[in-house]
């Protein structure tokens, strides 16, 4: 098996570049093999059996993330960003992309998530882990 890890993490000290690296090394870790991909790589990952596609969602739809999760033959396919519906806007590109996807790592406020039920995503939640 093999963790498709879709997240900007070049060498800046910064997040969320940081952050990129810091995920693909604790899979590591835990003794995976990671493939690390740019969120604006505009490829397609072509998954073998047992590949899992996990990453952030790029919002232009000829990306890495949205162009391979259309594929079939992932054991499992998670989305994790930052989320909040005060400008639906910034998030309403994963309503065509959460269908493909078995989970959604969302990381919001505590606010955010707690209004949920109240926004024109609440059909989400079922697929939506607060982080």
């Amino acid at each position: 098996m093999t963790v498709h890890w879709v997240y900007p993490s070049g060498p800046q000290v910064r997040t969320p570049f940081a952050i990129g690296r810091r995920v693909a090394a604790a899979l590591r870790a835990r003794g995976h093999d990671v493939v690390q991909w740019d969120w604006d790589d505009d490829r397609v990952i072509e998954p073998r059996e047992g590949d899992v596609l996990i990453g952030h969602p790029h919002f232009v739809p000829w990306t890495v993330f949205r162009k391979s999760a259309r594929r079939p033959g992932w054991r499992r396919v998670v989305a994790l960003s930052p989320y909040a519906h005060g400008r639906v806007e910034y998030v309403a590109f994963l309503d065509d992309l959460l269908p493909r996807c078995d989970q959604y790592l969302a990381i919001p406020g505590r606010h955010w998530f707690s209004r949920l039920a109240e926004s024109a995503c609440a059909h989400w939640r079922p697929k939506m882990v607060h982080l």
